[in-house]
């Protein structure tokens, strides 16, 4: 984890702007099936974000989460860590195909240790 105002990795500089409560939970998000959005994607050759789920759309869930949460180092990547940000479908290129094939076990237990440590 890196925490305040930034890091230097490698030859990329990376700016931290924590939001002012960062433990405090988000309103309500729908989000689409990892399946949902994978097709979105393959449908839409072009787009780099996925438009709001729309209320009734199969399969879809309803998540709060912290504003500031933990992600497993093992599928932190430089790209990810642009100052600019990094659009969905970027991620969805780069990171997914990692979390899909890592360890979902140890991968499991890396996030609940550091989930009760925070």
């Amino acid at each position: 984890m890196f925490a305040t105002n930034g890091e230097v990795i490698d030859n990329l500089v990376v700016t931290v702007r924590f939001p002012e409560n960062p433990f405090q939970a988000s309103s309500l998000v729908r989000v689409r099936t990892a399946d949902d959005i994978s097709s979105y994607f393959e449908d839409h050759a072009g787009t780099l974000y996925i438009p709001p789920t729309p209320a009734g759309t199969v399969g879809a869930e309803e998540y709060t989460a912290r504003f500031v949460m933990y992600f497993p180092a093992a599928f932190i990547t430089p790209e990810l860590l642009n100052s600019q940000g990094t659009p969905p479908r970027r991620f969805w290129e780069v990171v997914m195909p990692q979390i899909v094939a890592a360890d979902p076990l140890a991968t499991a237990i890396s996030c609940q240790l550091q989930c009760r440590y925070l």
